[in-house]
């Protein structure tokens, strides 16, 4: 980078700095200041800028500090890329001159690219700020036209409103004369169904008391032998049938083998008991008395003698129940 060429980037780190008024001199006849400025106090500062390798001395120092009385300048600054002696430090105490060696220089290129970022942030923010101002903006007006629209929607729809009952009120009349017109043919309607209802009915009777005359020969002829069918069916009811009859000696027969059965098994089981009782005593089971067996055949003789003599009672009763329908 050539001497003017860091003049120049100086006098733009110091506008990123913040300060005012900032002018770089012309190359020749700047009596040692580069680049007058002002600070925010309206303090008058002049820089002079050294873009050089080597190291700058107190002679450079006492440059400027001439420059500074020619110009009438408040304060005075040196920057170099390189570093200054200890002459010049000292020489710069005694006058009050700001130097700026390389670390220093650094130091202002990274405040001015904070105050860099922090004037794009506070862009960004005034930015956002103005774009959400927009939106609001925005928003309101598009609220302001939905409203509009829907005041003029209800309005149209109102006005329809009243429009359809203003109609609706006008066709009362022509509704009323439709609803008593349908009324009185439905009415009509009705009379004629029921009169068509009531004649065939009549039409009804009349075939109905025509048949009835008609059969009344018949009926005369039918009755005397219908009188004799009722009373030979009630006298047939009288006296059971012979279904019945097979019925009740079937339930006789069961109960009488039924009997049959208990009586057998009331033997057998007293015979066992006096058995049992005679082994447990001791004594020898008695010779003369009857077997279970023989007794059990005279029960089963008298058991079929009253089945005979049932058979014969039920067989005398058929035959009087024959002899009662023949006569």
């Amino acid at each position: 980078m050539q001497g003017l060429d860091f003049e120049y980037y100086c006098g733009e780190l110091l506008r990123a700095l913040g300060y005012l008024q900032v002018i770089v001199t012309r190359a020749s006849g700047d009596f040692g200041i580069d680049i007058t400025m002002e600070d925010a106090a309206g303090k008058k500062i002049g820089v002079q800028c050294k873009n050089w390798k080597g190291t700058v001395g107190f002679q450079d120092v006492w440059k400027t500090e001439s420059g500074k009385n020619i110009l009438h300048l408040d304060e005075v600054w040196i920057i170099t890329s390189s570093r200054f002696t200890k002459n010049a430090y000292t020489a710069a105490r005694e006058l009050g001159i700001h130097l700026y060696d390389e670390q220093r220089l650094v130091g202002l290129i990274d405040e001015a690219r904070r105050n860099y970022e922090q004037e794009q942030e506070k862009r960004r923010k005034e930015e956002e700020a103005r774009r959400a101002e927009e939106e609001q903006r925005r928003a309101a007006e598009a609220e302001r036209q939905r409203k509009i629209e829907e005041a003029h929607r209800l309005a149209a729809e109102q006005a329809r409103r009243v429009e359809a009952e203003r109609r609706w009120a006008a066709e009362a009349p022509q509704r009323a004369e439709e609803e008593r017109r349908r009324a009185a043919e439905a009415e009509r309607q009705r009379k004629i169904g029921e009169a068509h209802r009531l004649a065939a009915e009549q039409a009804q009777r009349v075939e109905a008391a025509r048949r009835w005359t008609a059969e009344a020969p018949q009926r005369a002829e039918e009755r005397p032998r219908q009188t004799m069918d009722r009373a030979a069916h009630a006298e047939r009811a009288q006296f059971p049938t012979m279904q019945e009859l097979d019925r009740k000696f079937g339930a006789f027969e069961e109960r009488r083998r039924v009997n049959a059965e208990r009586v057998q098994r009331a033997y057998e089981e007293r015979w066992r008991a006096e058995r049992a009782l005679l082994q447990t005593q001791g004594r020898p089971e008695s010779k003369g008395k009857k077997k279970p067996a023989l007794r059990g055949l005279g029960t089963a003789a008298i058991v079929v003698f009253c089945a005979l003599a049932g058979l014969l009672a039920l067989f005398g009763l058929l035959i009087w129940l024959v002899l009662m329908n023949a006569g």
